[in-house]
């Protein structure tokens, strides 16, 4: 009896810890397409900067290109919201359109402090 309470509080508990990865945020997010300058790579860098110096004790910025298969040259940088359980709130696949870059970024429709447009506009300033 004792194991089957104790089954059935952890089973409650994980229900209620919810994260985003990058493919539900691609799946469920808002899409946007944003022109960048230069090729994907410094275009990529340019938004892990600004996510990282815009919230730096708040948001993450990491790359990913093994997560899932990418055109040549592309970039894929995955933004997480820094807590216990980093839930990914955005995810930006940038691509190359001459010499410079084609951003898709999808944005978590979760509620997120920062807001999603003013995450979107710091990550893209500048790029």
């Amino acid at each position: 009896m004792r194991r089957m309470t104790t089954l059935l509080a952890a089973t409650a508990l994980a229900g209620c810890a919810v994260s985003h990865t990058p493919k539900d945020v691609m799946e469920t997010g808002a899409q946007t397409t944003h022109k960048l300058k230069g090729p994907p790579l410094d275009a990529a860098w340019c938004m892990a900067r600004n996510v990282e110096n815009w919230r730096p004790s708040a948001l993450g910025a990491t790359f990913h290109p093994q997560v899932r298969p990418l055109a040549p040259g592309a970039q894929e940088l995955i933004v997480t919201a820094a807590t216990l359980d980093p839930t990914v709130i955005a995810v930006a696949r940038v691509m190359p359109d001459g010499t410079d870059s084609i951003a898709t970024l999808w944005m978590t429709t979760r509620p997120i402090i920062q807001g999603r447009d003013a995450t979107r506009d710091a990550m893209l300033q500048g790029c």
